[in-house]
């Protein structure tokens, strides 16, 4: 290596330190103490149980307005460690693959690892720079909370810094609530903290015209509602970090909340006559065969669940290079089931559709590419089933998870040249 190209360098890192140093002079930034804190401690008045204003949650839990994404978004997702372990960003981007797939849109995830708001706008100027973003969603707030009621005026300070920071690079902002959890796991004291601090956030935005999303009740409602079936489920892997299951949940539960268009596919079939009555958002041909009914179907969307277990996820070493995150080393992954669908909108944001008429009286299987895909009766499949919920019934692998995985991977629907799925219908017995 030259002289010359050393001594750029070093004057490069000088000038990026000195850069630093006035922006924060400039901004009036202090870095948050309980940015890397693991535990919290002292007493905090935050730190006692109480229950979230009601009239609060219902009206977040309403879509705040149209849907924020844009053909040829660059969205940006930037976050603490939830963020950088990256199931619910990843869900988030399935959906919108599957669902939307006239809507191009790019990602990129920035992260602190255990960051705060506060840490965040250090790094933000150089994070916008890289990505360039259209569309920023900033999550922070459960590191944050460690601060207790004494830092709560720096979390508005910097929420709203944040914010400036990214409307001024030219980008729409929405804001996050952080997770909630399991309290047997985080303890009382950092699930209070966390649940005040996501209802402050809530208000704080609301007061303040910024755009947020509240993921934080949701996520509390499913931990609760569950343990009333399985006194044994726990959403976390940790005191903070969630399943992979309940990160999935976060994503649908985000993309739920964004009142996003109603998106289905759907095919009519007519068994006596043997021809297609009627599509949405797919094409069909019914081909010759022994079985009660046989077609070929291609969706020009594909609302289908996240393959189930999710595939590995390579990009956390990705990441690696935003920053040190040594401290991320020992965060649990895990590969479960997806989440209950009783308490997460999984078939209400995946409406894949099929309705025969003609068909005898009876029970019928349904074979897509060979597999087993579910049962109807005839009488269930004149009024019109949802695929996926035939295969969360029977409790099997979905048949199109090769599919599932090539988008959760990042392909785009367009890209994928093996989606033409071969239906069967078989009957096996009489109606009961």
């Amino acid at each position: 290596m030259s002289k010359r190209l050393l001594f750029l360098i070093a004057l490069l890192i000088v000038v990026s330190g000195v850069a630093t140093v006035v922006y924060r002079k400039q901004h009036h930034l202090r870095v948050n103490p309980f940015a890397k804190v693991v535990g919290i401690t002292g007493p905090d008045a935050f730190d006692t149980p109480y229950d979230s204003d009601a009239s609060l949650v219902a009206l977040f839990a309403q879509p705040p307005g149209e849907f924020p994404f844009k053909s040829g978004d660059r969205v940006a997702f930037v976050g603490s460690s939830s963020t950088y372990i990256g199931v619910w960003t990843k869900t988030v981007e399935f959906l919108l693959r599957s669902r939307h797939p006239d809507v191009d849109i790019s990602f990129s995830r920035h992260s602190t690892g255990g960051g705060t708001y506060a840490t965040c706008a250090e790094r933000l100027p150089d994070w916008l720079e890289r990505s360039h973003p259209t569309l920023v969603f900033f999550n922070y707030g459960a590191n944050d909370s460690y601060g207790g009621k004494e830092m709560i005026g720096e979390l508005h300070e910097a929420i709203s810094l944040c914010s400036q920071l990214a409307q001024k690079s030219g980008a729409r902002v929405v804001h996050i609530t952080p997770q909630s959890g399991d309290i047997r796991k985080s303890g009382s004291q950092a699930y209070f903290r966390r649940k005040r601090y996501a209802d402050d956030m809530l208000m704080f935005c609301k007061t303040n015209g910024h755009d947020i999303v509240d993921t934080h009740h949701p996520l509390e409602d499913l931990q609760l509602k569950m343990q009333g079936v399985d006194a044994t489920f726990s959403m976390n892997t940790d005191s903070v970090h969630l399943t992979d299951a309940a990160y999935v949940a976060w994503g649908f539960f985000m993309y739920d909340r964004l009142n996003p268009l109603h998106v289905e596919s759907a095919l009519h079939l007519d068994a006596t006559s043997k021809r297609v009555v009627s599509s949405t958002r797919c094409s069909a041909r019914i081909l010759d065969s022994d079985a009660a009914l046989c077609f070929e179907r291609v969706d020009e969307v594909l609302p289908v669940l996240p393959p189930s277990p999710l595939p590995v996820d390579q990009s956390r070493t990705m990441l690696a290079s935003y920053s040190n995150f040594s401290e991320l080393a020992s965060v649990p992954h895990d590969s479960p089931s997806l989440p209950p669908r009783q308490f997460v909108p999984l078939e209400k944001r995946s409406a894949y559709r099929l309705k025969i008429d003609g068909l005898a009286a009876g029970m019928y299987v349904l074979e897509c590419n060979g597999k087993p895909s579910g049962r109807a009766t005839a009488a269930e499949l004149a009024a019109g089933v949802n695929l996926v919920a035939l295969c969360l019934d029977a409790g099997i692998k979905a048949p199109w998870e090769k599919v599932a995985a090539k988008l959760w991977n990042g392909a785009r629907l367009k890209e994928i040249d093996d989606r033409n799925f071969i239906y069967k219908l078989m009957r096996i017995d009489a109606d009961r």
